[in-house]
């Protein structure tokens, strides 16, 4: 069946090739045999090497709440315990998952109300955020949490987008590299929307700071070399 689908697309594959889609295509379908009882869009999964991997019985309750963190209809207070899951992926793919263990446990603390309080206050806050002096120009938050698309092959989410720049939420002052160009790949994702952004950023709320960087000219044009790239 293998053989038949890369002649189909003109891949010249040989049978070394063969053994290691399969083997590839194999331990895809082992990831996403735990959820075949739940409705499932290949869409809301990225495809990538990893070490470790969302544990088999948590695997549904997770793209569960993955669906209702990025669902506009529902409350944050709706969705604090899946907030809470999420965050645990971070740990879970460095074999820890003790957080994602927790989950259930930590429902009573996050329905105390000085932590809504505090939420409610931070929500209050970023609804009426703007960008700092530092740009050029002050741009009013459009959206939080919102989803960007190329084509099939990628879509991607940023936590706050305003009109001039597009920001991830970090928990430390660390600023990588990577980071800042895979909000700025996003970036050229909008930009395909026709939504103009001029630079983008890691938004550190704990320490009330952040970092921007204004995007480079002529970055359509380096972000598809980017991409073409990192797609052979």
């Amino acid at each position: 069946m293998m053989e038949a689908w890369s002649r189909k697309r003109g891949l010249p594959w040989q049978p070394k090739d063969l053994i290691r889609a399969t083997s590839i295509v194999g331990k895809i379908r082992g990831q996403l045999r735990p959820i075949r009882f739940d409705t499932y869009d290949l869409q809301e999964f990225r495809i990538a090497p990893t070490r470790y991997v969302v544990p088999t019985e948590w695997r549904a309750d997770v793209l569960r709440s993955w669906r209702r963190v990025v669902n506009p209809d529902l409350s944050w207070k709706e969705c604090l315990v899946d907030m809470w899951k999420l965050g645990a992926m971070a740990l879970v793919t460095e074999g820890r998952n003790a957080a994602l263990y927790r989950a259930q446990g930590m429902s009573g603390k996050l329905a105390e109300d000085t932590l809504h309080e505090y939420l409610e206050c931070l929500e209050q806050r970023l609804s009426e955020y703007y960008i700092s002096e530092k740009l050029s120009t002050a741009s009013k938050v459009l959206g939080l949490s919102e989803q960007f698309h190329y084509e099939d092959l990628f879509r991607e989410c940023v936590d706050i987008h305003s009109e001039k720049c597009i920001l991830k939420i970090g928990t430390s002052g660390a600023v990588e590299t990577q980071d800042l160009l895979y909000l700025a790949m996003i970036a050229w994702f909008a930009q395909k929307e026709g939504i103009q952004t001029t630079s983008v950023g890691i938004f550190l709320p704990l320490e009330g700071r952040f970092y921007t960087i204004e995007l480079p000219v002529g970055w359509d044009e380096k972000a598809e070399r980017v991409l073409a790239r990192a797609l052979l």
